[in-house]
This record gives structure tokens, C-alpha cells and sequence, in this order.
């Protein structure tokens, strides 16, 4: 248990230092005011990722503002940009996504940072219901949870991390078998 804890300290410390290196919060600010969310915000971090969001009344234009300014600092390997607008996706916000990747110390990184119209009342929801029942039992089996399923070879389109927040805190799964008994289970 101890070597996953290490994990995700050492995982958010290098998320840390990619991020003021980067200085990517401060390009992000010129443009609107950045929110991390997601496992890093939650102090949840296990995998190679960051997950930002920028509200903005202008998304499309933000977005790609922001894709020149990120660009002509040259600091991320692979730029990719997505549509969410005129292409939804059920499982995606609607707005625009920018994801950043660079390899760091061997491992492969993504940072996404959506641009929407909205502040996104899911992810608020999802971020007030984790804070709040959020304990050191269950930061701890999250972890391990996600260490399982990187163990197994799943990535988080199998079972995303939101499917492990509920799994645990709301109907106290302890397994990725029960969280995933739990989904196929519940209706609709």
C-alpha cells in the first residue's frame, strides 16, 4: 500500500513540476481563468494526465488562441485539437479540447484543457461529491483501485476514474469487480 501511495505523490509532483515548467497556468490565464479539476485537484493522481478547464464566453476562439500561444512556446511534443461542438460525443463535455502530451522521465504524458461556454455541472458535481466523503480509507482504495487497473493492463476508457469515485464512495466497492458487477447491474 505504501509503494501506491508513494505513486501518486511522485505522480502529482511531477505533474507539479510539468506544469510550472510548462508555465502553462500562466499562458492558460492570459486568455480566462484555468480550474484544475479531476485527479489532480482531488489529490487522486495515479496516471500520467492532467485535467484543466477553462470557461470562457468565446470557447472556440479561446481555444485556438490558446493552440498559438502553447505552439509558439514549443514545450509539448504532440499538440491534438478537438471539436466537441459540432462533433458531441455522449461521454464529452460540449466545447472544444485541447490536449497536450510530452514524455517526462520515460512516461508518456497527456494534459486536456477544455474550453467551454458553461461551467460543466457534472464535473462541479462530481468534484463536490468526491471532496465530500473523500477520506483517508478511501483516497487510499481509490488508489489502489487505479493501481489495479493499470496492473491489469485497463486503461481509463475501460474503467474511467469517475466509475471508480462512485464505485467507492458512493456504493462502497472495494474491488474493480464489484465496480464493474455494479455497472452492468445498475439500469438504464
Amino acid at each position: 500500500m505504501a509503494d501506491v501511495l508513494e505513486h501518486a505523490a511522485a505522480t502529482r509532483r511531477t505533474a507539479t513540476r510539468i506544469l510550472q515548467q510548462s508555465r502553462l497556468i500562466e499562458t492558460l490565464e492570459q486568455f480566462g481563468a484555468p480550474q484544475l479539476t479531476g485527479s489532480y485537484a482531488l489529490d487522486l493522481m495515479y496516471g500520467p494526465d492532467i485535467d484543466i478547464t477553462m470557461v470562457t464566453e468565446h470557447p472556440r476562439e479561446t481555444s485556438r488562441r490558446v493552440l498559438d500561444a502553447v505552439l509558439d512556446q514549443g514545450f509539448f511534443q504532440r499538440y491534438e485539437y478537438g471539436d466537441f461542438v459540432r462533433f458531441p460525443h455522449p461521454n464529452r463535455p460540449r466545447g472544444y479540447i485541447l490536449v497536450l502530451a510530452l514524455t517526462v522521465d520515460g512516461v508518456y504524458w497527456e494534459i486536456e484543457v477544455w474550453f467551454l461556454a458553461e461551467p460543466s455541472l457534472h464535473e462541479a458535481r462530481l468534484m463536490d461529491f468526491v471532496e465530500g466523503r473523500l477520506t483517508t480509507r478511501t483516497r487510499t482504495t481509490i488508489l489502489e483501485l487505479k493501481h489495479q487497473r493499470h496492473a491489469l493492463g485497463k486503461d481509463k476508457h475501460s474503467i474511467s476514474s469517475v466509475d471508480i469515485y462512485y464505485g467507492v464512495l458512493r456504493d462502497g466497492a472495494h474491488t474493480l469487480d464489484e465496480i464493474e458487477r455494479n455497472q452492468r447491474d445498475r439500469p438504464g
